[in-house]
This record gives C-alpha cells, sequence and structure tokens, in this order.
C-alpha cells in the first residue's frame, strides 16, 4: 500500500535523471563561458613578448632581479646580452 506522498520509482529516476542532466549542461555552459572569456582577455590584453631580440638567450627573474628560469636561444646556444661594465677584466 502507498502512502499520499510516495512517488513511484520511475518518476524518481527520471526527476533525478534530469536533475542531472541540467547539471552537467549548466557545467558545460559554464565551462564554455570561461573559455571565452579568457580567449576574449587574451585578445585585448596580449603577453608583451619580445620580437627583435631572437638571437638571445631568455631570463625570466623574479620582481627583485634574482634569475627564476633561463631558456636559450633559437639554435641552443646560451648567449646574454651584456654591458662593458659586466664583464671581467681578467
Amino acid at each position: 500500500m502507498q502512502t499520499g506522498n510516495a512517488q513511484p520509482a520511475n518518476t524518481v529516476k527520471r526527476s533525478r535523471r534530469r536533475a542531472l542532466k541540467l547539471c552537467g549542461g549548466a557545467m558545460l555552459a559554464l565551462l564554455l563561458l570561461l573559455l571565452l572569456v579568457l580567449a576574449a582577455l587574451d585578445q585585448l590584453f596580449p603577453l608583451n613578448l619580445p620580437e627583435g631580440d631572437a638571437d638571445f638567450a631568455r631570463v625570466v627573474t623574479d620582481a627583485r632581479g634574482q634569475p627564476l628560469r633561463v631558456f636559450a636561444d633559437g639554435n641552443g646556444v646560451w648567449r646574454y646580452p651584456v654591458t662593458h661594465q659586466q664583464v671581467s677584466d681578467r
């Protein structure tokens, strides 16, 4: 005998399935929106990458000027721009 508030098992399963589909669709829509926002921000505020000095290696530094990571140039050679004062007299 069923009570007045009890729903058949099929109805409960269908409502759960519908809720999961809605939740999955909402998550997919949010992910797509996030990707669109990131793509728009990338176009509006591109990274400032140097183009003219490709024959030098890259040095990534922190706020105090300490090297964090170094990258070789396009030929795999470690060349760094230096001034005359940075070269040893020896």
